[in-house]
């Protein structure tokens, strides 16, 4: 008895010491143990040091040598399945969960694992049969139903439709009678909720959960919701932070299962929530764990990093979980898509197609093959392009689109913004990018799985390259995707993605969308507001797209029509402001979602018109004036009779020569400054102390800039390039000063493409900056 006390200590201990992350101290007690032990105890945290150290062979056989001691049951096959895909072990993992599944386990998991194993395979019929068997143990939010995109698929299929309740603003509550059938007598301190087939019993921080256990729910039991299931895991995560972080001091929490997870719940809690901080402290031991990165965590972190304004040490964080992944024969594309995307912020092009063609051969997804293609088409436009900068709008173009074209999108583009307005007011715009791609280049990257004619991310982009025409139908496109930016703009890129869409084509000239309510309510098919929010965010059916996209744009033509441009000015106003859905719609309109999703759909049915009238006006019936108008502020309704308004006027040149001559006075002092720095941040003369050369440029730069009256040149298309040419010299000034040779090099670089686009416009006038 008294070696068996001692054995159990030192389990106990070796416990402990894999809690702390004393891997090395963990593994000298258990070596104490015979390999292999009759003890399962000793395999199992045998298991957990394997998984931590990546060492999945060997993680695989401690966990046999478990299941064979005796001590079998769901848990503990489930911590092993999800252990060895971890660590690349897909395989015996895949027959982990068959074995879960053949059992008849109660857990849901891994028959929603099999579900997509057989959707991957096309065996559509057995991957519904596995979703069926998942669903009635634990139903899954939509949430997370369309953010899977092989569970999406199901969401079409006709046998599974009528499970999930589209039309209702409420998930389906899918849980067996209560009281069950045989209903446990409880103490009233315990609360009793279902979520399918899975009953929770919580009395204060403690929780049993019993999978299969309707039958058992009380009188009372609360029959939750997916999503409020959860919600609620997320919340009593994020209750338990100040104890999850004097668990997590050591990186060595990572190595259970069990508190991993709720790191796990905490973080998206966090980050759900935009609590960036309180995200990056959490998962702080991440930064000295030297095993095996856990992906989703990791993830997670380096989103926050971004958020925090550190991409380097984000994009550091994926380069290394990448390196683990490679290095323990890990599948996780979803690390290598993360990293593409970092390196692509970066303009590390060809790099970023590497780690995307590696992940395109894992997935085999189609859809990663198009990024690759879109990577290398920003490339080619970022490494040759031409540009024209408007006060509003920076316009890059390859060679084939030619600057008449670029001049007349520049004024097109200042007008729709001036349109826009009316909706989506901004008291402090900013300028937008703009990118213009040749069209079957464009088509062929965007437009694989969807007809896509123009995007929004960050900049706007469409194939208008080598087009060069003004139809109406083109201007619509240019208009959505600007409205896009403005939107983001007025709302600090708050605003849901059926606020996104929905605007976007209320505000079009032309309206290409047919009221789908009437016919919608006919099938059976309507989708309810918070439905098409999570169908546009996901990984939808082109048709669930389609009708999303149609009744997006019918919610804003109610908005307009029932509460005015006001309305739309208020809710727009409430996201800007931070407030959440539930806030900005009782602020904007008085009521709740589920108040604007009632009231649309009857007016959608009852009273609404067939189409959305809108006022067209013909771009493509004014490109002779569009070319003599400044593209740099928007174009009047008619011609002023001024010269100066026009590029190539008669006194243009004589006008310029005089502006140069005083600047060439007034920048003297700046471009003395300059030489010495960008001497220093090429490399020519290190060793040398640049401090008093860049403290010059940037006092020099700031004086210039003071007086902001002086870069307004005659011809107007120099005004912002030079502008922003000397703000950029002023930063580049400030960075070489605190030796941030990185940020100065980056700042040189944009700053000498600045002045070459001012170079461009003066070379006209035979200048030099």
């Amino acid at each position: 008895k008294q070696g068996v006390v001692a054995d159990v200590v030192r389990l106990w201990r070796a416990d402990l010491l894999l809690r702390q992350y004393r891997l090395n101290e963990a593994s000298s007690l258990l070596a104490a143990f015979p390999n292999p032990s009759s003890y399962p105890l000793a395999e199992l945290l045998r298991a957990r040091l394997a998984v931590v150290r990546g060492a999945g062979d060997e993680a695989l056989n401690h966990y046999e040598r478990v299941r064979e001691s005796g001590a079998d049951e769901d848990g503990l096959r489930f911590e092993a399945a999800v252990a060895l895909a971890t660590t690349g072990q897909d395989e015996a993992a895949d027959r982990a969960f068959s074995r879960l599944t053949s059992s008849g386990s109660r857990l849901a998991t891994p028959y929603y694992a099999a579900a997509e194993h057989a959707l991957a395979d096309d065996r559509g019929d057995e991957g519904e049969a596995f979703f069926r068997a998942a669903w009635r143990l634990q139903p899954i939010s939509r949430e997370l139903l369309f953010r899977d995109p092989l569970l999406a698929s199901l969401c079409t299929r006709q046998g599974l439709f009528p499970l999930f309740q589209f039309g209702s603003m409420e998930e389906p509550r899918a849980g067996e009678a209560v009281p069950g059938a045989e209903a446990l007598a409880l103490p009233a301190a315990v609360t009793a909720t279902l979520t399918g087939n899975l009953l929770r019993l919580v009395v204060g921080d403690a929780e049993v959960r019993v999978p299969g256990g309707g039958r058992l729910a009380p009188p009372g039991a609360v029959v939750d919701s997916p999503a409020a299931f959860a919600r609620r895991e997320r919340d009593e995560a994020i209750a338990q932070l100040p104890a999850l972080r004097d668990q997590t001091t050591s990186a060595g929490a990572l190595a259970q299962p069990a508190l991993q997870r709720r790191l796990e719940l905490a973080a998206e809690g966090l980050a759900e929530q935009e609590r960036w901080g309180d995200l990056l402290s959490l998962t702080a031991p991440l930064s000295s764990y030297a095993g095996r990165l856990p992906p989703e965590l990791t993830q997670l972190r380096a989103a926050a990093l971004i958020h925090d304004d550190k991409p380097r040490d984000a994009f550091e964080l994926l380069v290394r979980l990448a390196q683990d992944d490679k290095l323990h024969g890990r599948r996780d594309t979803g690390t290598l898509y993360q990293l593409a995307d970092a390196l692509r912020r970066e303009q590390r092009y060809e790099l970023a197609v590497k780690v995307l063609h590696r992940a395109n051969q894992i997935s085999g997804l189609s859809a990663g093959a198009a990024r690759e293609r879109q990577v290398r088409m920003e490339q080619r436009l970022a490494e040759a392009h031409q540009q024209l900068a408007t006060r509003y709008f920076h316009i890059r173009f390859p060679k084939v689109t030619g600057a008449q074209y670029a001049q007349q999108l520049a004024v097109v583009l200042e007008e729709e913004r001036q349109r826009l307005a009316r909706w989506i007011p901004l008291r402090d715009p900013k300028p937008i990018e703009v990118d213009l791609y040749p069209v079957e280049e464009f088509l062929s990257s965007y437009s694989q799985e969807m007809p896509v004619v123009g995007i929004f991310d960050g900049r706007v982009r469409v194939p208008f390259a080598d087009l060069r025409s003004l139809h109406p139908q083109l201007v619509a496109i240019l208009s959505h995707e600007l409205a896009h930016a403005l939107i983001t703009q007025a709302t600090g890129d708050h605003a849901p993605k059926w606020v996104q869409e929905g605007l976007a084509q209320h505000v079009e000239m032309v309206q290409q969308v047919a009221n789908p309510f009437p016919d919608l309510a006919k099938a059976g098919h309507e989708l309810s507001l918070v439905v098409v929010e999570q169908a546009l965010g996901g990984f939808s059916e082109p048709q669930f797209v389609e009708v999303s996209y149609a009744e997006a744009a019918w919610a804003f033509h109610y908005l307009e029509a029932a509460h005015g441009v006001e309305g739309i000015h208020r809710l727009l106003a409430g996201y800007g402001q931070g407030k959440g859905e539930a806030a900005a719609l009782q602020a904007a309109i008085g009521m709740d979602a589920a108040g604007l999703d009632d009231a649309l759909r009857a007016w959608a049915r009852e009273r609404a018109p067939q189409s959305w009238p809108s006022k067209l006006r013909r771009y493509d019936e004014e490109a002779e004036r569009l070319l003599l108008t400044r593209p740099n502020e928007s174009a009047p309704a008619k011609l002023a009779a001024s010269s100066d308004r026009f590029h190539g006027g008669a006194q243009l040149p004589a006008a310029m020569a005089a502006w140069h001559a005083q600047y060439l006075q007034w920048a003297k002092p700046v471009k003395a400054a300059y030489g010495p720095v960008l001497a220093y941040v090429h490399g020519e003369t290190r060793g040398a102390d640049p401090t008093g050369a860049c403290r010059r440029l940037s006092d020099a730069a700031t004086a210039a800039l003071a007086s902001p009256q002086r870069f307004e040149a005659p011809d107007r298309r120099l005004t912002r390039p030079l502008l922003l040419a000397f703000t950029s010299l002023r930063d580049l000034g400030l960075a070489c000063g605190r030796a941030e040779d990185a940020v100065a090099r980056a700042q040189s670089a944009k700053t000498q493409q600045l002045l070459g686009e001012a170079a461009a416009v003066l070379a006209v006038y035979g200048l030099r900056p």
